[in-house]
């Protein structure tokens, strides 16, 4: 679907050009439908009937006020499919506008500071054992971290390495001379910290490569409101010159097995990546989160969704909403 015979292009004001890259056929067998998307919903949808020459251009006007909309996801999809059958060819995006992606904390919890660090805000609790990190998070009798994760490590852990694709196959002798393949995350300190703003718990790591070798450390900070909304952020600092291609960095946190089910707001419905993206629109999306990864011959990264603005994790009695802060 990364195929589009046809290209579209906002002109400003509704008004489109419409391309058909294809050499020596007009576009008189392919049906153009288009959809306009509101934060993700579909809000407005048509048809267009122009038929474009080999390697034409055509303008087309879509009349409606999204286009003039200010600070909101507005989007246009453009659905090409073939008119003997009803098949799919491509789907094509548009985007339009954008929303500014900003989340705070107002209204900080209380935080009880001893051996252990007690976060309590409404219904609930957030407990950080100073050697360990964020080990619970509770609201109204339920708990959502997994508290028994695969790497023994609960909260949410920085992480300087990744599954490999098959274009890292020399990037990734490099990586693994350094050691970064079986660096360990080790945390150093936990602690109640205040700013101007509130007080926040404070988690620090390092990354130890070859067994003593200090490769990175990184930060992440827990800024929790009355209600148990918790704002999380990450910061990056190197020690050892490492690689400018940074397998990645980011964060992982081990939830309850029984949030079963994802909903997110994003690419999809399946993975993409940051150079590979134009067949994954931005969109509403759901599935099983065992779906979300792909089975490759050869095991490696996957399951990759960019540019989530939000996402869901859902059980039977509860869910955890993600929604992003800034665009990276």
């Amino acid at each position: 679907v990364c195929y589009r015979p046809i290209r579209a292009k906002h002109l400003g004001k509704g008004k489109f050009e419409l391309c058909n890259i294809r050499r020596f056929a007009d576009t008189s067998d392919i049906d153009n439908a288009y959809e306009i998307l509101q934060n993700g919903k579909s809000v407005f949808s048509g048809k267009i009937g122009a038929v474009i020459a080999p390697e034409g251009k055509t303008q087309v006007e879509i009349s409606s006020d999204f286009f003039s909309r200010k600070n909101e996801d507005i989007f246009v999809n453009f659905i090409y499919t073939n008119k003997v059958d009803g098949a799919e060819i491509a789907t094509e995006q548009v985007i339009i506008s954008e929303k500014a992606l900003a989340e705070s904390i107002v209204d900080y919890c209380e935080i009880e500071n001893g051996n252990i660090i007690t976060a309590k805000f409404s219904g609930g609790e957030a407990v950080f054992d100073k050697g360990i990190g964020l080990i619970s998070y509770k609201k109204n009798g339920n708990e959502y971290l997994n508290t028994k994760p695969l790497d023994g490590m609960t909260g949410f852990v920085p992480h300087i390495y990744r599954g490999m694709l098959d274009n890292d196959m020399f990037t990734v002798i490099f990586w693994k001379k350094i050691g970064l393949d079986t660096a360990k995350t080790v945390i150093t300190d936990c602690k109640v910290v205040k700013d101007d703003k509130g007080e926040f718990i404070r988690t620090k790591f390092r990354f130890v490569g070859k067994g003593v070798l200090i490769l990175a450390t990184a930060t992440v900070d827990y800024r929790i409101d009355k209600n148990g909304k918790i704002k999380i952020t990450s910061k990056l600092k190197k020690f050892f010159p490492l690689t400018s291609m940074l397998p990645r960095f980011g964060v992982h946190c081990e939830f309850a097995p029984e949030f079963r089910n994802v909903e997110y707001y994003g690419r999809g419905p399946i993975e993409n990546f940051g150079d590979f993206k134009e067949h994954s629109p931005i969109g509403r999306y759901e599935c099983a989160v065992k779906d979300m990864a792909h089975k490759y011959i050869k095991p490696q990264d996957s399951g990759n969704r960019g540019e989530t603005r939000e996402s869901v994790l859902i059980a039977d009695n509860s869910k955890i909403i993600f929604k992003a802060d800034g665009k990276a």
